[in-house]
C-alpha cells in the first residue's frame, strides 16, 4: 500500500469529522440510536442560540480592532475604553437591535447573589466520560476555525473526489493553480471542472491555500452600446460561492474585463 503524502493527511486531518462538536452529535446520536429525539432537538437548539449570541462578541472585538488608533498612535487601548468605542458608536442598538439601559440608569443592593462559580470554585467531576471528545486546553488539539480557513474542510472535499476517482493524491499537490481565482485578476474564466458545466464562466473570488478555489458563476451578454464587448451578469439564482479544485491551467480559457459603474 503506497503511503500517503503529506498534503493528503493534512486534508484528512481538517476533515469536519474530526472536530469536537461533530464528536459530541455523532456521541448524541448514537446513545439516541439515531433517532432525533426531543433532547437532540432541544440540544441543536441551545447550540444554535449559542452561535448566534457569539455572533454580537465577534463583532464588538472586530469593530474594537479596526477602528481608528486614539491620539498618540497607541498600540492597544485600555479594555473599557475599547468597549466605550463599541458602545458608542451604537453597533448593538442600530445593527443588532438591542435597547441598550440609560446611563443614569440605578441599580439596587443586595437583591441578587452571586454563584460560587463565578469566584473560581472548582466543579464537580463530570458524570459522562468526554475524553477525546471535548477538551478545556487552551489550545485544543483539534482543527481551530478562524476567519482565514472556517471553509477550508468543505473545501477540501471536491479535492478528494477528484483525488479518489485518479486513485492518486496528485491534485492535492497542484492546487496552487487555484491562486488564480482572485477578485483582483480582471478576467473571466471557465474550463473543464469536475462536475461543472465546461462552457461556464466564473469569476474568482478567493483560493485557500492548500485546498480548492472560491468562485461565481456569471453569464457574458452582448453589450447593447458596443458590437465587440460583452457585459458579465452576476447568476443571481445562488445560496453561496461554487467550490472549484483547480489543479490544472489546461484547458482553461479567460477573458479579460474592465469594471465600470
Amino acid at each position: 500500500m503506497a503511503r500517503q503524502s503529506r498534503k493528503m493527511s493534512d486534508a484528512l486531518s481538517r476533515s469536519c469529522f474530526h472536530l469536537v462538536a461533530t464528536k459530541q452529535w455523532i456521541a448524541a446520536m448514537e446513545r439516541q440510536s439515531w433517532e432525533a429525539t426531543a433532547a437532540c432537538v432541544d440540544m441543536a437548539k441551545e447550540h444554535t442560540r449559542g452561535i448566534i449570541s457569539s455572533v454580537i462578541v465577534e463583532d464588538m472585538l472586530k469593530h474594537q480592532k479596526n477602528t481608528g488608533q486614539v491620539k498618540g498612535s497607541r498600540r492597544m487601548r485600555r479594555p473599557q475604553r475599547s468597549m466605550a468605542v463599541a458602545i458608542g458608536n451604537g453597533l448593538v442598538e442600530e445593527r443588532y437591535r438591542y435597547t441598550a439601559p440609560k446611563s443614569e440608569a440605578f441599580v439596587g443592593r443586595k437583591l441578587t447573589r452571586l454563584a460560587t462559580s463565578c469566584f473560581g470554585v472548582p466543579q464537580p467531576k463530570a458524570t459522562i466520560d468526554v475524553s477525546g471528545i471535548a477538551t478545556a486546553s487552551s489550545s485544543p488539539n483539534y482543527f481551530s476555525p478562524t476567519a482565514c480557513n472556517i471553509g477550508k474542510p468543505a473545501a477540501d472535499l471536491p479535492l478528494l473526489q477528484l483525488c479518489r476517482q485518479m486513485n492518486s493524491s496528485e491534485p492535492l499537490e497542484n492546487t496552487d493553480f487555484g491562486a488564480m481565482s482572485n477578485p483582483q485578476h480582471p478576467f473571466v474564466f471557465k474550463g473543464a471542472f469536475a462536475g461543472r458545466d465546461p462552457d461556464q464562466w466564473y469569476v474568482g473570488l478567493g483560493h485557500y491555500p492548500g485546498s480548492s478555489a472560491l468562485a461565481w458563476p456569471v453569464r457574458l451578454s452582448p453589450a447593447p452600446s458596443a458590437m465587440n464587448d460583452l457585459v458579465v451578469e452576476f447568476q443571481t439564482g445562488l445560496a453561496r460561492p461554487i467550490v472549484l479544485p483547480i489543479v490544472s491551467w489546461e484547458g482553461i480559457k479567460a477573458r479579460a474585463t474592465a469594471w465600470r459603474s
